[in-house]
């Protein structure tokens, strides 16, 4: 066995969060270097430190190894500190209040930014934090950055976590599937859904010639699927570089769209709710 998937197999050979097939729904048991299920499909450990749930799957083109790091170096610039710090103190709230290692699942990771911030935050002996996505390249580079992670190729539309396997669910300017969480969270456990206000990125908009923005639905459709929820705004324009305005540009969605005069903005305004629910 190579030095590289003995450390992958140890890595994923500590994991306490319930796996389950992607095709057949039962149980996977991790079998020398591979996760197995009754059913009899197999899915090999990746030496770059991940497990693909998703082997038939393909990610979309747009959100290739160029987006990711574009998207970390804005995150490691520190425009998104408020929110890192609000996430890592609600979970170690809960940590507490439980007594024992928290189970997080990072429902569109992307490039793992916000579940790394968040295992260093709390340290790897007070959460297990699962970082998943479609997307094999943010994948791969958030396996890459955090070793610590235990990172996945998966579906958010059908979560390949065992029922009533973790609790919190982080869900960060992601697509979301609130019959997914319901099943995967325990009884006690949290979903922490990011969500864009009106004025997010609103520099942004602006170089591309567009509208102003409006307050997401997403709150609307989230209030229609939970017991319950509290809500934090978190809203602040920050300088920026040329370099990072050009790189606000290249991440954004609107880029595949639509056609930006130039990057000549100097601030950045950041506009988000944390809506923190319990089915």
């Amino acid at each position: 066995m190579s030095p590289k998937i003995s450390t992958v197999r140890r890595n994923f050979a500590a994991l306490q969060t319930p796996l389950i097939c992607p095709l057949c729904r039962a149980a996977l048991n991790l079998q020398d270097n591979s996760f197995r299920c009754s059913g009899g499909h197999c899915y090999d450990l990746s030496t770059k430190n991940y497990l693909n749930l998703a082997p038939q799957q393909k990610q979309l083109a747009i959100y290739d190894a160029d987006f990711f790091s574009t998207r970390r170096r804005i995150f490691q610039a520190g425009f998104y500190a408020p929110l890192t710090q609000q996430i890592a103190d609600i979970c170690h709230d809960l940590q507490q209040q439980l007594g024992r290692p928290i189970s997080v699942l990072d429902a569109g990771c992307g490039e793992g930014f916000f579940a790394m911030e968040l295992l260093q935050n709390l340290g790897e002996d007070k959460a297990e934090i699962i970082a998943l996505d479609l997307a094999r390249d943010g994948v791969i580079m958030a396996a890459k950055a955090c070793p610590g992670l235990k990172c996945v190729v998966g579906d958010l539309s059908a979560l390949p976590i065992g029922e009533d396997g973790a609790d919190v669910i982080l869900n960060i300017l992601s697509p979301a599937n609130y019959q997914e969480f319901a099943r995967v969270l325990r009884p006690h456990g949290l979903l922490l859904k990011v969500i864009p206000g009106a004025d997010y990125l609103r520099q942004v908009r602006q170089a591309y010639n567009l509208s102003p923005g409006q307050d997401s639905d997403a709150e609307k459709l989230l209030a229609a699927a939970v017991a319950g929820y509290n809500t934090t705004r978190l809203t602040y324009t920050l300088p920026v570089t040329a370099a990072q305005a050009a790189d606000l540009l290249k991440m954004s969605p609107l880029a595949h769209h639509h056609t930006a005069t130039a990057a000549d903005f100097n601030e950045i305004t950041i506009d988000l709710q944390l809506l923190s629910a319990r089915f």
